[in-house]
């Protein structure tokens, strides 16, 4: 596989599309349904910009009808680069592709950047064109690489004040492994596989500033659409309890475990992947998915994100009808005595 496509993936696994449109300028950036939408650097339409979230990264420009189909190459050369023409498009992918690489720290594609690239930048639609659906394997996917323990070793190992300040207790924070990297000045969140081997480790911001740019990047990137954050300790409580709860964010599998609400897995961002459908839906035929999302989204989408699992009958969202959270508040944040009014009362199945 080359190098424009593996980029493509590693994007769209660390959840870097947010960070690229930021660092181009882009305003209003917004998760919507199975997109990433944002207002060009000049524009005045919050959803102009449309980044596709899947391997492929296809992009779209609403207000520019004229432009050539987008992949997130071509966005960048006509966000950045003031490129419009198929041709020039085209022929900017090499400064596309070092544009990328620089501004995400994705140093292991670090090379090449003047040689002549010579793959087809549509190359993904035809792809797409040829590929049949087919059910996902797990047997086939290959697992993200386990990495040595002593990466850790390079982190202060102690619970951090901000953590404790947003309700988590020394005590989940010592479970969790959470610690602080000196070097980025983030909070460290060591990412375990369901055998509870090491795979990443995800930085959360500390200071306002990096807080509004990039609050969560990978410090050891691994592929999140292929697991599922916390499974390897929550995974006996799910199956005596026959019940997973969905979180968008590793932290609020943390505070949720503080509270003692411990069969919870985190999908670590907007989206959940056909790989971590699939690795719920061998946990059991019968299990119950339950998706407690923060309060901005809202029950159109939270039924789009469930379409991933397919025709699987027991499927449960938690929807705020009643405003008992506040804004981007995730169900677990206002303490348990919410939690359980939103789960005992607020908790609809999803047809």
């Amino acid at each position: 596989m080359n190098d424009l496509q593996l980029i493509k993936e590693e994007i769209y696994n660390c959840g870097l599309v947010k960070p690229l449109l930021e660092s181009m300028g882009c305003d209003f950036i917004k998760a919507k349904d199975n997109r990433i939408e944002a207002m060009r650097p000049d524009g005045n339409n919050k959803r102009s910009v449309q980044v596709y979230l899947n391997e492929n990264l296809p992009c779209k420009i609403r207000t520019k009808s004229h432009l050539p189909k987008l992949d997130i190459y071509g966005l960048v050369s006509y966000l950045k680069h003031n490129k419009e023409s198929p041709d020039s498009i085209r022929k900017d992918i090499s400064q596309a592709k070092k544009y990328i690489v620089e501004t995400l720290s994705l140093s292991q594609f670090n090379s090449n950047y003047n040689g002549n690239i010579q793959d087809d930048p549509n190359a993904w639609l035809k792809r797409i064109k040829k590929r049949k659906k087919k059910k996902i394997n797990l047997d086939e996917i290959e697992p993200n690489p386990v990495i040595p323990e002593s990466v850790l070793d390079g982190f202060i190992m102690l619970p951090h004040m901000n953590f404790l300040i947003e309700g988590i207790p020394w005590g989940t924070q010592k479970e969790y492994e959470i610690g602080y990297d000196l070097q980025t000045e983030r909070i460290t969140i060591p990412v375990r596989n369901s055998d509870g081997l090491l795979v990443g480790v995800k930085g959360r911001a500390t200071k306002k500033e990096d807080e509004s740019k990039y609050k969560y990047l990978p410090i050891y990137a691994y592929k999140k659409s292929k697991i599922w954050f916390n499974l390897h300790r929550s995974y006996q409580y799910i199956l005596d309890s026959n019940t997973v709860i969905c979180l968008e964010s590793e932290k609020s599998c943390l505070i949720a475990h503080s509270l003692g609400i411990l069969n919870t897995v985190s999908q670590q961002g907007s989206d959940i992947s056909k790989v971590q459908a699939e690795i719920l839906k061998r946990l059991s035929p019968d299990l119950n998915i339950v998706l407690a999302y923060d309060k901005d989204i809202g029950s159109k989408e939270v039924k789009q994100i469930s379409r991933v699992f397919g025709t699987h009958n027991n499927l449960f969202g938690i929807i705020d009808v009643k405003g008992l959270l506040e804004e981007k508040q995730s169900p677990f944040d206002a303490g348990l005595t919410t939690w359980k009014k939103l789960y005992n009362r607020h908790c609809y199945k999803i047809n």
